[in-house]
């Protein structure tokens, strides 16, 4: 996946990037999902074209019917987190609810010995995540570093990995991706696009621990 630009845009620049978008997002895009103010927001954020149209197609949800007496209030639809998310994680198929996120993308560890890094090698394979939302803690936030480091999103509790590809893995590697990669982890590092503030995603994750 393209690396997104994370850089501070002028004004001037701005203006001219809303200019250009204008002509992509028709009228009815900007009255029912995002306003000139949100597009510039997400722009200045790094989002691509595809990834703000996303953001900005989210219908806008019909009033909830009044409950029963006594019937328990209904969440509201997540969908504006699940598009914001979608487009943040570097992942696909990112499903969000009120118990839990998943998200399916290539996951990789390295082995070999420690002290020969010449030796350490990589073995990869294609796997959905899911992490439960109760009793989650989120362990550490970082910030990458361009061409040296991805950023961090490490999280700990009730999560489940499942093999999406395992039987295309070769033989040599299975049994370090069985080891390094369990299917039920204490941590992962839920990935996160080049240039997105790991925090901005935590703030959207933290309104569903419990």
């Amino acid at each position: 996946m393209k690396p997104l630009f994370h850089t501070k845009l002028s004004t001037k620049a701005t203006a001219s990037l809303l200019a250009v978008f204008s002509l992509f997002f028709s009228s009815e895009l900007l009255a029912s999902g995002c306003s000139k103010a949100d597009i510039e927001y997400y722009l200045q954020k790094g989002f691509t074209h595809e990834q703000v149209t996303k953001l900005c197609s989210i219908p806008t949800a019909a009033p909830a019917a009044v409950p029963y007496q006594g019937q328990p209030q209904q969440a509201a639809p997540q969908s504006a987190d699940q598009a914001y998310l979608a487009a943040a994680l570097d992942a696909k198929n990112v499903t969000l609810n009120q118990n839990q996120l998943s998200y399916s993308s290539k996951e990789c560890a390295e082995y070999g010995p420690p002290n020969n890094t010449d030796l350490i090698e990589e073995a990869c394979v294609n796997t959905t995540v899911t992490v439960n939302f109760a009793g989650l803690k989120i362990k550490k936030l970082s910030n990458g570093l361009f061409l040296i480091k991805d950023a961090q999103f490490l999280v700990e509790g009730d999560l489940r990995r499942d093999y999406l590809n395992l039987n295309k893995v070769r033989r040599q590697e299975k049994s370090e991706v069985l080891r390094l990669l369990p299917t039920n982890p204490k941590r992962v590092n839920i990935p996160i696009r080049r240039g997105i503030d790991p925090e901005e995603v935590a703030q959207r994750i933290r309104k569903y621990i419990r």
